[in-house]
């Protein structure tokens, strides 16, 4: 705290007119991509990375294009948090309109939390999941789906995934053993945490060679281990009270589970008296094409629903979906209150991203593009040996790089690619335990042609590195990379 010497210091310099040379000092030219780069190495936390090897400056976006310091333009075939397309007007005017009339909590009564809650129940395919929260992230969404959890059924431990990204809060963080994002593996973890193997079917510890997928047995194979897992601590004296699953994995490199898995692991969990909680944070609301919700493909309904990053089109709102029991448990707990959780401006972004998603067919035109995206994405693979594995559908791809021939992972040809594409002015991204996998998953307004024009980028930017060998493959260690799936 300043000491009262220093405040009458300040207000003395202030008085005197120094506080125009203090205000002077927090101008940073918007168009100065160096000044910029300065102020924040400066006075933003180091933790926070730009992507890319040379980072981007935007100033404006419209649709799934964005713009740089120089008019260029960008097809952003990444960015999945503006659903419905950056600066989509209709959510603009109703977030404007709301902020000029009043924005306040749910500690007074208005008429758009209780829309906007009814509209996303009504989406759910279970009339049980009826009773919603609005807070404002994903991560507060999960930390307050363990809670709901932890009330209903009285016990402690949590069950996720290796590879999974949950948030950012402490107890989501924990739940997040993705090497890149945090270092819980650096950190002793606790002790009601139950980590399980990635249920993934091109490198897991169980394969779609080893084992069929179509019939359950690959799913049957993780199922058995998870249900070896929970029986192992029992005998501990533990016992679940949820399995949180991201409905498919995002930043542990878009990973599909094998078919049947998560509805074979609901089962195992609920024998042991555990919830499932299904994360839809990346997911939700269509992205998936054929469904309105990732959880639907496995053929499962969860206990409890998380949503966030796509809700508001870039305006901060999440929401945690559960039954009317898990609720009344949790209110024999205490009151739940939060400031901005479900305010009313909040509230208006989220309904009017719902009444564009529906006006506009764009979960529809998720499909019929994804569909037609992903034979172009097949056919990359069978052209360019670097290509392992195509995985997703709707508009959520994953992109697996590989040393030819092997299933080591080529992160350097991935990057490479990431960067030769951004380069063509179409933006793409990276993750997965190897940081080999691209990601695709752009705005739901992605058109057909856009699909062709990325495709064809890819295309072009994988054989130039092909023929020029313009990337370095770092050293790889594979019992590592094995390691971080079990």
């Amino acid at each position: 705290m300043m000491s009262r010497a220093g405040r009458v210091g300040l207000f003395g310099r202030l008085a005197a007119g120094q506080g125009a040379a203090l205000s002077t000092r927090a101008q940073i030219n918007p168009r100065d991509k160096a000044q910029i780069s300065k102020a924040r190495n400066e006075v933003l936390g180091a933790s926070y990375k730009t992507t890319y090897d040379k980072g981007l400056l935007f100033l404006r976006a419209q649709a799934q294009y964005m713009y740089n310091e120089d008019g260029r333009q960008y097809l952003d075939a990444y960015n999945n948090v503006p659903h419905v397309g950056h600066c989509h007007p209709q959510v603009v005017e109703a977030v404007t309109d709301q902020m000029g009339r009043i924005n306040s909590n749910t500690r007074y009564m208005h008429a758009n939390p209780v829309m906007y809650a009814r509209r996303l129940t009504d989406l759910m395919p279970s009339s049980e999941l009826g009773v919603c929260y609005l807070v404002n992230s994903g991560s507060e969404a999960n930390d307050l789906a363990l809670r709901l959890a932890q009330a209903y059924t009285g016990n402690r431990d949590v069950l996720c995934h290796n590879g999974a990204y949950h948030g950012t809060t402490m107890a989501c963080a924990w739940m997040s053993p993705c090497d890149h994002y945090n270092a819980t593996e650096k950190m002793r973890r606790p002790n009601w945490l139950q980590v399980l193997a990635t249920p993934d079917p091109y490198r897991g510890v169980y394969t779609r060679d080893e084992f069929d997928e179509d019939s359950g047995a690959l799913a049957a194979q993780y199922a058995a281990d998870a249900h070896a897992s929970i029986a192992a601590r029992a005998k501990k004296g533990h016992a679940p009270a949820a399995c949180l699953v991201e409905s498919v994995m995002g930043v542990g490199g878009q990973v599909m589970y094998p078919k049947g898995y998560t509805r074979e692991l609901a089962s195992i969990v609920r024998a042991a008296g555990g919830l499932m909680i299904a994360d839809e944070i990346q997911t939700g609301l269509g992205r998936m094409g054929s469904v309105m919700w990732a959880f639907e493909e496995q053929e499962y309904t969860p206990d409890i629903v998380t949503m966030g990053k796509p809700m508001g089109n870039g305006f901060p709102i999440a929401a945690v979906l559960t039954t009317r029991e898990i609720s009344q448990a949790f209110t024999q707990v205490g009151e739940y209150f939060n400031t901005f959780g479900g305010s009313h401006v909040a509230s208006a972004a989220g309904l009017a991203v719902l009444d564009v998603l529906e006006e506009e067919d764009l979960v529809g035109n998720a499909q019929r593009v994804g569909s037609y995206l992903v034979k172009k994405l097949e056919g990359l693979k069978a052209k360019h040996p670097s290509i392992g594995d195509v995985r997703g559908s709707g508009l959520f791809y994953g992109m697996e790089f590989v040393q030819p021939g092997t299933k080591i992972p080529d992160p350097g040809m991935c990057k490479a690619t990431v960067n030769k594409v951004k380069e063509s002015g179409i933006l793409t991204g990276f993750d997965g335990p190897g940081q080999n996998v691209l990601r695709i998953k752009p705005p739901m307004c992605f058109s057909k042609a856009n699909a062709k024009q990325l495709a064809a980028t890819l295309d072009t930017a994988l054989t130039m590195q092909s023929l020029n060998a313009e990337y370095m493959t770092p050293e790889f260690d594979e019992e590592e990379a094995v390691a971080s799936t079990i």
